[in-house]
């Protein structure tokens, strides 16, 4: 008769990123894309729509 091994089943969480900027936590979904978190990407946003009124 083969041994038995008794497997102990854990909850998956999903692994985290730092944000590059401010070093929120983000999915590695999220920071395949863009490795910056939500709250930063709407401020670049912001950003670049004010340099480009100033044009």
């Amino acid at each position: 008769m083969a041994d038995t091994v008794k497997l102990e089943i854990r909850e998956y969480s999903q692994p985290k990123v730092k944000c590059a900027t401010c070093d929120n936590n983000i999915t590695e979904i999220r920071a395949m894309r863009f490795q910056i978190c939500d709250d930063c990407l709407k401020a670049l946003r912001e950003i670049i729509k004010a340099r480009k009124e100033n044009n």
